[in-house]
Parts: structure tokens; C-alpha cells; sequence
């Protein structure tokens, strides 16, 4: 799995590109891309992130896996 650092407005996110799951919504630049390298280096959950961790921030519309 890898992640990006995306600004957004006055903040920045860290999406799983693979999903395009909001994992992170920051207004430091440092604290997003910290985050991302440590998700990219090997932090984080194995195969792809869980929605339940990440209800909290709204999501992009995506079709089912299923």
C-alpha cells in the first residue's frame, strides 16, 4: 500500500492512493508528510486500510468491491 500528502484548502491530507481513503486531515504540512513517509515505510495496517478507521472524515464515492 502507499499514501500521498494532498493539500486541500488550508490543510493537508494523507489519502491511500490505491482506495483514496482520507487516513489523516492536518493543517501542518510537517505532520501530514511525517505521517506519510512512516505509512510508506512500513506503519500502518497490512493490505488496505479499514473504512471503520477512517468514518470520521468524508470520503470520495467509490464503486463497490463486491
Amino acid at each position: 500500500m502507499s499514501y500521498r500528502v494532498r493539500k486541500y484548502k488550508n490543510s493537508f491530507k494523507v489519502i491511500e492512493k490505491d482506495t483514496d481513503l482520507v487516513l489523516i486531515k492536518t493543517s501542518s504540512e510537517k505532520e501530514a508528510r511525517d505521517m506519510c513517509r512512516a505509512l510508506n515505510l512500513g506503519s500502518g495496517f497490512q493490505g488496505f486500510t479499514p473504512t471503520f478507521f477512517v468514518n470520521q472524515f468524508k470520503q470520495k464515492e467509490r464503486p463497490s468491491r463486491f
